[in-house]
């Protein structure tokens, strides 16, 4: 594709269109939107902060600047016949040094950055960084469609994993970016111990020519990319917080200039967090503790081979887990293919209620029988919130009982029933979600009548 788009005639249509009218709420919709980091202005320029900063386009796609760029970003979009006889809104960025990023997505608006207007590009889909800086500029075109062209040239498309450097001792030249590094992510699927999780283990192999590497993890769960430059072949901190959902990693090297090169093939990683019912809560150890009967919903656990307990058995989507009793399970998470596995233990509270009845041997109607509930657990944080409910039965048939708080303790009191005896005294409790803490019985007998003697 060829045609010519000198920048004068750039700044021209941008003047144009009437740039800074306040109060038109149809072109404040138009306008690009800063959405992440910050800078100041300074005359007409914006100087990038320490975190850059990101707009945001109306119909999709993403400018952003690294820390320290200067630049300026123009409200208004040219509608530009980048694809005959389509207009596609094209937003103009003058770049006076660092570096910009834009991408464009499938193209439903473009970007043309400018540095010092001898070196111009556009990219209508797809994305591409520039680079500007001490007489020096460079674009590379990180994918998709990108046009470039030098002061008062005709555009030219670049082609995919190229850049095109102007310099005043050499021009003009195209050459390729820097190799992808080889990756290395040994966990690729973490666990949300606490609602979160970070990337630490995360390595390349380093690149000829590469002055830092570029981190960057891209999820529906985050807003915006989370980004980590390294001097270093590895992660020097950990990156996150990571919410659960699916992920992918992507590193590149970065020359000098701060172009970017090609992107390593991009790691999936998947943070897996666990909903757990009420009453369920972490240990100290990170286990999971639950009452048995009850069950732990982990998501999510799509694309994911999923086992349970010891039978080593992976199977797909199995994310509703039951704790069937009281000796505990683990469920292990993997991606297929891989040999990395993430582990999460499922283990019982451990709330138990003790059951002491008074009298041990009791009569009726000679006694009233009063069953004493302790509950006990080893961690007291599984004690906490929990409401016991009584079931209280006579034989077969659920019967009536006072029940009064005493301390740490609740005391059930039944008073005598007629009959002829014996009687089976059965006392059940359970937690406010129906999970069972513990029973006891007691049986009671008839009071014999002293017998009268004979004369």
């Amino acid at each position: 594709m060829r045609f010519r788009h000198p920048l004068a005639l750039i700044l021209l249509v941008v003047a144009s269109l009437g740039l800074g009218r306040a109060g038109d709420a149809a072109e404040r919709s138009t306008k690009p939107k800063l959405v992440h980091g910050g800078g100041e202005n300074t005359s007409g320029v914006f100087h990038a902060g320490a975190d850059g900063a990101t707009w945001s386009l109306p119909k999709g796609g993403r400018i952003m600047a690294a820390a320290g760029a200067e630049l300026r970003v123009f409200g208004k979009p040219q509608a530009l016949v980048l694809e005959p006889p389509k207009r596609t809104p094209t937003y103009t960025v003058m770049l006076l040094s660092g570096v910009v990023h834009a991408d464009v997505g499938e193209g439903k608006s473009a970007v043309l950055v400018s540095a010092s207007g001898k070196l111009n590009a556009i990219v209508k889909r797809g994305s591409m960084a520039f680079a500007a800086g001490g007489g020096h500029s460079a674009v590379a075109s990180l994918g998709g469609d990108v046009l470039t062209a030098t002061t008062r040239g005709a555009y030219r498309k670049l082609a995919s994993s190229q850049a095109l450097e102007l310099s005043p001792e050499q021009g003009a030249t195209t050459r390729g970016l820097l190799a992808a590094p080889r990756v290395a992510l040994p966990n690729q699927v973490l666990m949300a111990h606490d609602g979160s999780a970070s990337l630490a283990a995360l390595s390349w192999q380093s690149v000829p020519g590469a002055s830092r590497y570029l981190v960057e993890v891209r999820g529906r769960g985050l807003e915006h990319p989370l980004r980590r430059s390294s001097t270093q072949t590895q992660l020097t901190a950990p990156l996150g917080p990571l919410t659960p959902g699916h992920y992918e990693v992507h590193v590149r090297a970065v020359e000098q200039s701060g172009l970017p090169g090609q992107a390593a093939t991009p790691t999936r990683v998947t943070v897996v967090g666990a909903q757990l019912p009420e009453g369920g809560y972490r240990d100290d150890q990170g286990a999971i503790r639950i009452g048995a009967g009850q069950t732990v919903l982990f998501a999510p656990v799509d694309g994911l081979d999923v086992a349970t307990g010891r039978d080593g058995r992976f199977l797909r989507s199995q994310g509703a887990v039951t704790l069937k009793d009281e000796r505990g399970t683990s469920v292990f998470f993997k991606l297929p293919g891989t040999v990395s596995v993430a582990r999460a233990d499922i283990a019982p509270r451990g709330v138990r209620a003790h059951v002491d009845f008074a009298p041990k041997n009791p009569e009726w109607p000679r006694h009233t029988v009063r069953a004493r509930v302790r509950l006990r657990a080893q961690d007291t944080r599984a004690l906490a919130g929990i409401a016991p409910t009584f079931r209280v039965m006579l034989g077969v048939e659920v019967i009536e009982a006072d029940v009064q708080a005493h301390g740490d303790s609740y005391i059930l009191s039944v008073k005598p029933h007629s009959g002829p005896g014996p009687w089976v005294l059965r006392v059940e409790v359970r937690d406010q979600w129906d999970v069972e803490l513990g029973r006891s019985s007691v049986e009671i007998v008839r009071e014999e009548k002293p017998r009268r003697r004979r004369r």
